[in-house]
């Protein structure tokens, strides 16, 4: 369902960058699959290959598609170089993520590395986000669990300082939000409301299990009654948070480059 979150927030497009033709593509992270998939099918062109470190995939997939297992924290073995690597929410998957972004860096000169991730802070503009929220104090005990587990997950909105600090060029990131419910009275921020109720809001539990009872050796019935709590408000209309969401996608140089650029885009400009 996320994946069909991310497709509908960017009209459709699977990446951003503005690259058209691909040979070789790497889904780092690809959970399911199911970007792969509907990659390799959008560019019958393209040999593409989604490593995780479960294998959880489908059989079925387009012949120009395959998964494979790996722990792409101890390094990468893969002997050709890919044209675009991609990544989506992977914020505390692993403990030195400036070294993921060194790595994607292998790539073929003037191949793109693209990430996308949502800021689980949430941000609010008109003061109905409380200081004392539930949400608020959801989202600060996740991030300190992630902290003491050496898994830091607010890590979004560095992304663009990351891809420079590998070395790519040509810096683009695109900001955008997404309501907790359907406060929002434009149609679209509403719809994109109705998604988070549907993925983040349903998997509280989900998202905060895990994170809490080893990152902060919480008790789990201690960690139902928070997710009950912040349901409530994450769910209240009244209450006009949102969560702040960023893709960052930067390009390895032809030639050594001489300076970097970074550019911040709005999703008009970009979309």
């Amino acid at each position: 369902m996320l994946h069909a979150q991310w497709l509908e927030f960017y009209n459709r497009r699977l990446v951003l960058c503005s690259r058209k033709r691909f040979r070789r593509v790497l889904d780092i992270g690809t959970g399911t699959g199911i970007w792969a998939i509907d990659f390799a099918d959008e560019h019958p062109e393209a040999c593409v290959i989604g490593v995780d470190i479960s294998r959880i995939q489908p059989g079925w997939v387009p012949p120009n598609c395959e998964f494979q297992v790996d722990n792409l924290e101890l390094g990468w073995t893969w002997s050709q170089p890919f044209d675009l690597i991609h990544a989506r929410m992977l914020s505390g998957c692993f403990r030195n993520p400036g070294s993921i972004f060194k790595q994607a860096y292998d790539l073929e000169p003037g191949g793109h590395f693209e990430i996308k991730d949502v800021l689980l802070m949430p941000r609010c503009d008109d003061e109905t986000l409380k200081h004392d929220s539930p949400l608020l104090l959801w989202a600060s005990l996740l991030a300190r669990a992630a902290n003491n587990m050496g898994r830091p997950i607010n890590l979004a909105s560095r992304y663009q300082r990351m891809l420079v600090e590998a070395g790519f060029t040509e810096v683009h990131v695109v900001e955008g939000r997404w309501p907790t419910n359907r406060w929002a009275k434009d149609r679209k921020p509403r719809l994109f409301g109705l998604w988070s109720e549907l993925t983040l809001g349903r998997e509280l539990e989900t998202i905060s299990m895990a994170l809490l009872t080893h990152g902060l050796h919480w008790e789990p019935e201690a960690v139902l009654v928070l997710c009950a709590f912040v349901r409530q408000e994450f769910l209240n209309p009244e209450v006009h948070a949102y969560f702040p969401v960023f893709t960052a996608f930067g390009m390895k140089p032809l030639r050594s480059p001489r300076g970097t650029s970074i550019a911040a885009c709005d999703m008009d400009s970009v979309l």
